[in-house]
């Protein structure tokens, strides 16, 4: 498996994805969307990570939903680089 660099910026993962995955020809408006998709997805996993070590979620769980969550993540990546999602 191969794995991006490590990028300082979420635009740069942004801009590394979009390369990787959209269509030169894509509109405007696709383009926009999968980009509010990329950060509200990135919000998302920020948010639910700030939680790890906190009362709701002990250090063990949120390890174990890590390496979950990188899993499935790094299963649909591979899938959206061949094109079958």
């Amino acid at each position: 498996m191969s794995m991006q660099p490590a990028f300082e910026s979420v635009a740069q993962w942004w801009d590394a994805f979009a390369r990787a995955t959209l269509p030169r020809n894509c509109s405007t408006v696709q383009r926009w969307e999968v980009r509010r998709a990329f950060y509200a997805g990135a919000f998302a996993m920020l948010t639910a990570c700030a939680n790890i070590g906190e009362d709701a979620v002990s250090e063990e769980q949120g390890i174990q939903w890590l390496e979950a969550w990188r899993k499935e993540i790094t299963e649909f990546y591979e899938s959206v680089k061949a094109g079958t999602a």
